[in-house]
Parts: structure tokens; sequence; C-alpha cells
């Protein structure tokens, strides 16, 4: 009886302190999309968008998406579905450039932490980061669907489809 009780006063515990922590955004089914520029097939990547059901823009700002090791700021775009944030990976190409050398990226702007969350992360995995009263917080969203590619005319039509 008395392990019961104990079990119960730490679920309690527990469950009180989730309810603390609150995202001030709900979110809808995150996804990838794959997408390859018909002008130039050397220009291809994924888009991540990522459904805005509600953002209170008063007290949180989304600022970042992290995912397969690379940081890029998000975008707020209307689209068919609704308000997005919406962040385009550019791939390198499979397609080999002469003459072109391709630099490196550098991590040397990433904090210690956004570095720690990009090599935690698996592929179906991202985590965005936002402002909440001039404090940055980090959401892991997990289980992130992956939609089959699409072809279009120019890789600018890719951000806006």
């Amino acid at each position: 009886m008395r392990n019961f009780l104990q079990l119960i006063i730490v679920l309690l515990f527990l469950s009180s302190c989730a309810s603390h922590y609150k995202v001030p955004f709900a979110l809808g089914k995150v996804y990838t999309q794959k997408w390859i520029a018909e002008d130039n097939l050397q220009e291809h990547g994924y888009n991540v968008i990522i459904p805005i059901v509600r953002l209170n823009n008063k007290n949180a700002i989304l600022q970042n998406v992290y995912h397969k090791g690379r940081m890029l700021k998000l975008k707020i775009k209307l689209k068919e579905i609704g308000v997005v944030a919406m962040a385009k990976f550019p791939e390198e190409s499979f397609i080999p450039k002469k003459d072109v050398v391709i630099e490196e990226e550098t991590d040397s702007s990433l904090s210690s932490k956004e570095a720690a969350i990009l090599n935690e992360l698996k592929d179906n995995e991202l985590v965005v980061s936002y402002w909440v009263d001039d404090k940055i917080n980090y959401h892991k969203i997990s289980n992130i669907r992956h939609n089959p590619m699409m072809s279009y005319p120019n890789s600018v039509m890719a951000e806006f489809d």
C-alpha cells in the first residue's frame, strides 16, 4: 500500500512538471518534400514544411530548424494548406559540376548546444528553435513524413509551391 501511494505521488509530481512546460504553438503533421529544378538538374533538395495550427506572435517567434546535420532559418509562408514555417535545404548535385569548387559549410556559427542537437537527431526528427520572452527554446519533432519528389520548372518555384 505504501509503495502504491509513493507511486501515485511521483506520477502526480511528474504530470504537474510536464504541464508547466507548454510550447506556445500548435503544429500540424510535419513533412519533407524533395524537389528538383527541371531547368537545371544540378539544383535539387528538399523543403521542410511545418504547418502552424496556432502561433501566438506576441509570445513566440519561430527561428530555425535543425535537420540532417544542418541549421536553416525558418520562413513563414501562406500556402494552400494554411500558414506554414518552411526551410529550403539545397542538396549537393548528383550531376558533377565542371570547374566549380564547392565550399564546405562551416559550423563555426553554431553554439555548442546547437551542435549537440544536430548530432543527436535521427533522419525522421528535427528541432525547431523559437524565442519566448527574450529566451531561446527548442522543440523536438519526431516521425516526420518524407513525401515523394516533386519536379518544378525552376528552383524558385520549389519554394513557393
